[in-house]
C-alpha cells in the first residue's frame, strides 16, 4: 500500500509484527488499522520501545494473532489483550513512576515485573459474548451501508457476572503471584465495555467498591481504566500499610 502520509507508530509496528498479512480478512483488527493509519496507542508504543521493550511486544502481538488462512474472532480479541498489557506497562512508567517495567515470559507468571519485587498482571474485562455479536452484526450493517440502531426502555441493574469477571481476574494474579514466592502484585483491568442496557452508574459503583474491598483483603494494587485511557484510570486502589 503506497501511503501519501506518515504511518502512526501504532501502525508501525503491527507491520513489523505482521508483515505477512495477506490472508487476513479485511474486517481484522490489524487490516483495518492499516486501513486508516490508526494513531491508537502510539503513544504506549513509543514508551515501550524508549524502554528497550519493543521486541517483547512484537513477540506477544505474534504469539497471540496468527496470520495464517484460518482466522478466527477470537484472535482479534487477544490482540486487544496484548494491548491492554502494553498500556499497563506505559501506566507502571508513566503514571506509577516505576523505573523498569518489563515484559515477564508470561510461562505461568504475571505480564510484567515493574520493580524488583513487584509484578503487575493485566487483565481485558469484555462485554458478553451476546454484546458482541450484536456490535459486530451491526458494524457489518454498517459496512454494507445498512446501520443499525438500538433503543432502550429502560436500565438494568448491572449482572452479577461483570464484578464475577474481575474477581476471577483478581483470583488468577494472586495464583501467578503466589507461583513466584515473592514480591506483591498490582492488578491492572481494562473494561472493554458495558452491555447496552445495562445501568453504566450501578455498574462502575459496584467495581469500585469491589476494587476497594479486595485491594484491602488480598493486599492487592487494583487498577481498572477503560477506553485505553491509561493515564487516567477509573479507579486505582492501593491497598493499607500495615
Amino acid at each position: 500500500m503506497n501511503l501519501e502520509y506518515d504511518e502512526t507508530p501504532f501502525v508501525a509496528i503491527l507491520r513489523e509484527a505482521f508483515a505477512n498479512h495477506s490472508n487476513l480478512p479485511e474486517r481484522c483488527a490489524i487490516n483495518l488499522a492499516y486501513e486508516v493509519n490508526q494513531e491508537d496507542f502510539s503513544d504506549v508504543v513509543e514508551i515501550v520501545s524508549r524502554c528497550g521493550a519493543r521486541e517483547g511486544l512484537v513477540a506477544r502481538l505474534r504469539t497471540t494473532h496468527p496470520v495464517g488462512p484460518n482466522h478466527l474472532g477470537q484472535y482479534d480479541r487477544h490482540f486487544w489483550t496484548v494491548w491492554t498489557e502494553a498500556c499497563a506497562f506505559a501506566w507502571a512508567k508513566n503514571v506509577a513512576g516505576f523505573d523498569r517495567p518489563r515484559f515477564t515470559d508470561d510461562r505461568g507468571k504475571p505480564d510484567l515485573l515493574v520493580g524488583s519485587s513487584m509484578w503487575l498482571e493485566a487483565k481485558t474485562v469484555e462485554r458478553s459474548p451476546d454484546e458482541r455479536r450484536a456490535l459486530d452484526q451491526m458494524a457489518e450493517a454498517s459496512d454494507r451501508g445498512r446501520p443499525q440502531y438500538r433503543m432502550t426502555y429502560g436500565f438494568s441493574v448491572p449482572h452479577p457476572t461483570i464484578v464475577k469477571k474481575f474477581n476471577d481476574g483478581l483470583s488468577d494474579a494472586l495464583t501467578k503471584l503466589a507461583r513466584q514466592g515473592f514480591g506483591e502484585i498490582i492488578v491492572y483491568f481494562e473494561l472493554d465495555g458495558i452491555d447496552w442496557g445495562t445501568d453504566e452508574h450501578a455498574a462502575l459503583k459496584a467495581i469500585d467498591e469491589w476494587s476497594a474491598t479486595e485491594s484491602s483483603n488480598t493486599g492487592a494494587r487494583i487498577v481498572v481504566t477503560r477506553g485505553g485511557r491509561w493515564r487516567e484510570p477509573l479507579i486505582d486502589h492501593i491497598p493499607p500499610t500495615i
